[in-house]
């Protein structure tokens, strides 16, 4: 069993549907995406384990009104099930939704502010959302929530609320002979401890003046000196977890992103000894905390292996490591968009990529890559080069991408196909703009009839110049769409910089001496008929040394932001698709459309 989607109305301010995978569901976004609402949302609907932590009610600040408009007559958040198994049916029976499909459930909470400005909230099950659910069907969906700024190791020290007596008392439930051999360990414990000079000393010592402040008289104590009371909870209660590399280790002795690590484990291993209940829930907010980035992996890959389908993790984040890590399907991207209220949620396994693409983008999504799905909108781009010079180019214009919220992502190469269906219809709805090569050649001046059918093909595609792009570059032109622009360079990325800047070279021409001293002296000295020429031989001398090239020319721009320098027009026209502000892209509707699903 597990949830399949959420739906929210009137929480916060949020209008949107999320949908969420199994066994682990990544949501990831910017801050203030809504993420934690969503946690929230689901904190104020499901039940919490059985020790109550995590507990949440709603309350009349839930009932935020959206700038400019009204606070909402009616909180309702909706949840949905699948894959509930048969014999779970039974006492989930007031919430069994057979609309939705076999095997699977709806539980909505509908929240609206009586007279006297307390909420009323009812849980209704269902496909009508009219009956009123029942407790045992409540209690048969509960969750473990871990916030984002959390003390682990509270929760992990001895005490009465001891997610370790937790988890003990679930592997010795009551009448298990695990309690007796406890309390007889800790009984025998106490007897020898009894033996122990020095603690007959110390208990002596204490007494004697314990006896002298109260007196032999009504208010005389006995004081001693033992272990826990020889009581099956006092024992577990007083249990603590180490961990170390080779000897664990206390809690104060270890790293908070150990203590981390072990808290989720604890956690994990109270939910999946218990069996009394079809689905657990933990929510995480910010799994990465403290973690540094091979364990974040190693967390990730964990978590994604979970195959207990009694138990499903919901996560948020805004770690492009722990993003990176995920496989793609399982993330859901939230967004608020610019002018909007509410955000929006996408999942990515609806992005229209095929199987084989999405393993493509699976294994090119690192830590910097991934920052995409985060940004405000994304230039893609072929390689290193155009990586590193894109900011400085843009701020030649007077434009921060970081500012704006632009990320620019470079594909190692010619791979945009996955990248771009990211943002396609049923994807991403953030502009996203291509910069690559058209590498264009001359096609053979001979008479069409006597051309071969490829040859023929290309000769019509060319230009009045007689001159044709490449067929990745007109393949890329067809990809693009309303908030997909394509942007080709005459020839190549250095080749157009060349020739942009022909009439006043002085600041290009200073990166390739850094590079290629011999050859940058000769083509500032050289006498070139035209920028073509011009560009040729500056590409021909950096050919080699693109990355080098790039890292001198940022660095010259960057120290020196009044130098001479013209950026070519295709990259202007690129870098304002996605920084000029738009008409929009309507998401609005598009989520009013999945809440009423």
């Amino acid at each position: 069993m597990h949830i399949t989607k959420v739906a929210i109305s009137g929480f916060r301010g949020l209008e949107t549907a999320v949908e969420l995978a199994d066994p682990l569901s990544l949501v990831v976004g910017a801050n203030n995406a809504g993420k934690t609402s969503l946690i929230d949302a689901l904190r104020s609907a499901l039940q919490p384990f059985a020790d109550g932590h995590g507990n949440r009610w709603i309350v009349p600040s839930d009932f935020t009104r959206v700038p400019g408009g009204q606070s909402p007559a009616e909180i309702k958040i909706s949840i949905q099930f699948a894959g509930i198994e048969p014999g779970d049916r039974g006492r989930l029976i007031s919430i069994l939704a057979p609309s939705l499909g076999v095997g699977a459930a709806r539980l909505t909470l509908r929240s609206t502010l009586k007279p006297d400005g307390r909420p009323a909230t009812r849980w209704l099950g269902g496909d009508l959302d009219d009956n009123e659910v029942e407790t045992i069907a409540r209690e048969a969906i509960r969750f473990i929530y871990m916030p984002a700024l959390r003390d682990v190791s509270s929760d992990l020290r001895p005490g009465q609320n001891n997610r370790l007596a937790n988890l003990v008392s679930a592997n010795a439930p009551a009448g298990d002979k695990d309690r007796d051999e406890l309390i007889d360990i800790m009984t025998t414990a106490n007897i020898e401890l009894g033996k122990v000079d020095s603690i007959v000393k110390s208990a002596a010592a204490i007494q004697a003046r314990l006896s002298g402040v109260t007196g032999d008289g009504p208010y005389s104590q006995v004081s001693a000196l033992k272990f826990a009371e020889p009581k099956f909870e006092k024992i577990i209660s007083g249990l603590q977890a180490l961990a170390g590399g080779t000897d664990p280790m206390t809690l104060a002795e270890n790293g908070l992103g150990y203590n981390n690590l072990l808290y989720v484990s604890v956690l994990l291993a109270v939910l999946e000894t218990d069996t009394n209940v079809p689905l657990n829930v933990l929510l995480v907010e910010e799994p990465e905390s403290h973690l540094h980035p091979q364990l974040q992996a190693l967390l990730l890959q964990y978590l994604q292996s979970l195959t207990d389908t009694r138990t499903q993790v919901v996560a948020t984040t805004h770690s492009p490591q722990f993003a990176s890590s995920s496989k793609v399907e399982r993330i859901t991207v939230m967004r608020r968009p610019r002018g909007e209220d509410s955000p929006t949620a996408h999942p990515l396994k609806d992005a229209p990529l095929t199987p084989l693409a999405f393993g493509h983008l699976r294994r090119f999504l690192d830590a910097t890559k991934s920052m995409m799905l985060f940004a405000e909108s994304v230039i893609l781009v072929e390689g290193v080069a155009e990586l590193l010079l894109m900011p400085a180019l843009a701020a030649k214009g007077g434009v921060s991408l970081a500012t704006q919220g632009v990320t620019v992502v470079s594909v190692d190469g010619l791979a945009f196909d996955p990248f771009i269906s990211v943002f396609e219809e049923g994807g991403l709805p953030i502009r996203c703009a291509v910069i690559s090569d058209s590498d264009r050649k001359p096609v053979e001046n001979e008479p069409h009839d006597q051309l071969h059918a490829d040859e023929a093909d290309e000769a019509d595609e060319a230009d009045e110049a007689g001159w044709k792009i490449s067929n990745t570059a007109a393949s890329l032109l067809k990809r693009e769409s309303g908030r997909i622009s394509i942007h080709l360079a005459e020839q190549t990325f250095e080749w157009d910089l060349a020739l942009a800047n022909f009439a006043a070279p002085t600041t290009l021409l200073r990166a390739v001496k850094k590079v290629k001293p011999v050859l940058g002296k000769r083509i500032e000295k050289g006498t070139f008929v035209d920028g073509a020429k011009f560009a040729d031989a500056v590409l021909a001398a950096v050919r080699d040394v693109k990355g080098r090239f790039a890292q001198e020319l940022v660095a010259i721009l960057d120290e020196e932001p009044n130098a001479m320098f013209t950026v070519p027009k295709y990259i202007s026209s690129a870098i304002e698709s996605v920084t000029v502000p738009a008409d929009g892209i309507d998401e609005a509707d598009a989520a009013v459309e999945a809440i009423d699903e």
